[in-house]
């Protein structure tokens, strides 16, 4: 019975003057013993393909100033099914001169509710007529928090109103599809 004691008292002593504070610091400063350092947090991000295919409906807004006196801002609201977001919203402004300026930013809303925000950087058209975008993907929210990539969209815009001064195009519809890629 004395042995059982003396043998719990030294245990006890041990583990009580076993511990210090020193290694205790050392462990919660030095993140290289870490399992989850931004290395293996980066090691999880991934270039991945994207497609998307889309459909909606853009005005010009008449009295919008975001872009500056020489341009015309518009609003584009619509929907589709991309890789990665499934069924999406999407709203953008653009900017434009509707000669050979097209500026657009804005957001891809994902079915579960991540957004996905892209900017234009260039535009033009192809052999066949058709419009071409190309985007470039900066962030969001959930797991597009820090995306990147880029993804080409081509489409046809119809416009469906104009203006009774000018003729030029103020609400119209648009389809599209598009390829690219994203890392996230």
């Amino acid at each position: 019975m004395k042995f059982k004691l003396f043998f719990l008292m030294a245990l006890s002593a041990f583990l009580f003057l076993g511990c210090s504070t020193d290694n205790q610091e050392d462990f919660f400063y030095d993140s290289s013993n870490t399992k989850l350092s931004e290395d293996n947090l980066a090691a999880k991000v991934a270039t991945r393909p994207f497609k998307v295919k889309g459909s909606g409906t853009w005005q010009v807004l008449p009295e919008a100033t975001d872009c500056g006196p020489e341009l015309f801002q518009g609003s584009i609201q619509g929907q589709g099914n991309a890789t990665h977001l499934g069924l999406f919203s999407v709203a953008l402004t653009t900017c434009t001169n509707f000669f050979d300026y097209y500026y657009f930013e804005g957001t891809l809303t994902a079915a579960n509710g991540d957004l996905l925000n892209a900017y234009s950087v260039a535009s033009g058209f192809t052999d066949e007529g058709e419009e071409w975008t190309d985007y470039i993907f900066d962030g969001g929210s959930g797991r597009f928090e820090f995306a990147t990539g880029n993804l080409r969209l081509i489409g046809v815009s119809i416009p469906t109103v104009f203006h009774p001064d000018t003729g030029l195009p103020v609400a119209g519809v648009y389809t599209n599809y598009g390829y690219g890629t994203i890392s996230y």
